[in-house]
């Protein structure tokens, strides 16, 4: 106990039971199949949320490169962030109005005042965004501080959005009238919006784009395009036609499911999921990458994790061997 005690007093726990037998077994950096679509910079989320969001436009780069004929293109995450943030905002508020006349210890009412917004998603609502707000290149609305690290924005709206639920169940609460109980959220929607300005700059809904061929140095200009415009003219991939699969050993097999609240997006159905065996899941994706398809992948991977040596492994860490027989973090 005394050596396990000077090692964790030492180090990290992750490395001291990093098991090494694993790590000189799993560092091959060839992979069964292989997706040669060329290289491009690796897109980064910073210290941020947004890892569905970046995942969902991940998958249209290579398209898109292809059909410009350049050699790295990126599109524009803070985009879908700003409206992704004013819809959870506006979602946020007409839940509250919807639920003001429950008590504060209402498990919903709870649920909505714990996290009035925040940065996770999943492909549908990306989905979601895209359809109604289109897209952008990373050139015509690039990252900036509160996007890159978004807590401090997060803290601001989650205060700001909470005083609105106050006001707004005060008023649901003295009887006041429909019109001035929506008076109140179209006021705060609009702070929100001011807010988002400020701390990632107004989105466009017009711009003009150039770019030069990579390959044989044309120069093109395209002027006065919508986010929608350039969506539909440059997006290759026919993303309306994917489906979300899960697997939750909980629920049967081969049926739809949904979670209440999931969609934020105002104007769109839930989230819809389909519930298969985890084998039918990895002959799914297999056959997707056989073709050359990218996959969107979604899980809690921060379980069994090792960043630096880029390795997940259910039995990556040897925890019961640190603190004793009978000790293990899946207890």
């Amino acid at each position: 106990a005394s050596v396990a005690q000077n090692a964790v007093a030492a180090q990290s726990i992750y490395d001291v039971t990093l098991s090494r037998a694993l790590l000189q077994t799993s560092l091959s950096p060839y992979f069964s199949v292989n997706i040669d679509r060329g290289t491009m910079p690796v897109t980064n989320q910073m210290d941020s949320g947004r890892c569905w969001m970046f995942a969902t436009l991940n998958l249209f780069r290579f398209g898109i490169r292809d059909r410009l004929g350049v050699d790295d293109f990126e599109f524009s995450e803070v985009f879908l962030y700003f409206y992704y943030l004013l819809e959870q905002a506006n979602f946020y508020l007409e839940r509250i109005m919807d639920t003001a006349d429950r008590a504060l210890d209402d498990r919903e009412v709870a649920e909505f005042l714990g996290y009035p917004v925040d940065d996770g998603g999943d492909w549908g609502i990306a989905v979601a965004l895209i359809n109604k707000y289109g897209l952008v290149p990373k050139t015509t609305y690039p990252e900036t501080e509160s996007s890159s690290n978004t807590s401090a924005l997060n803290t601001m709206l989650t205060d700001l959005l909470r005083s609105a639920a106050w006001r707004i169940r005060t008023l649901v609460q003295q009887r006041s009238s429909m019109d001035s109980v929506r008076d109140v959220k179209y006021d705060y929607v609009g702070k929100v919006y001011r807010i988002l300005c400020i701390h990632l700059g107004t989105p466009p809904t017009r711009f003009d784009f150039s770019w030069r061929d990579d390959q044989n140095g044309t120069f093109f200009r395209l002027n006065n395009l919508t986010p929608k415009d350039f969506c539909r003219d440059y997006v290759t991939v026919p993303f309306n036609d994917y489906v979300s699969l899960v697997q939750d050993p909980r629920n049967e097999y081969y049926r739809r499911y949904t979670t209440k609240n999931s969609m934020p997006i105002q104007g769109n159905e839930p989230l819809i999921f389909l519930n298969v065996p985890s084998e039918e899941m990895k002959s799914m994706c297999y056959r997707m990458l056989k073709d050359g398809l990218p996959v969107f992948f979604a899980c809690n991977v921060g379980i069994e994790c090792n960043e630096a040596h880029g390795l997940w492994d259910a039995n990556l860490y040897n925890v019961s061997g640190l603190y004793g027989g009978g000790v293990s973090c899946d207890d």
